[in-house]
């Protein structure tokens, strides 16, 4: 799947005339909105987690 999505992606780049600037911000945005929220649930489990903490608390 990962292979896939590579060369979609440079296929998509590699078109004569094809518009690089809105490309790299229209990744970006769909990054950002798409991990964003996944990796901040991911850090308030890590950070509320008593078996990792324990370790470093008094």
């Amino acid at each position: 799947m990962n292979s896939v999505v590579t060369l979609v992606g440079a296929g998509l780049v590699l078109l004569p005339g094809a518009p690089l600037v809105p490309i790299l911000v229209t990744t970006q945005v769909v990054n950002s909105v798409l991990l964003l929220p996944i990796l901040a649930v991911a850090c308030c489990v890590l950070a509320l987690c008593v078996l990792l903490a324990a370790r470093y608390t008094a």
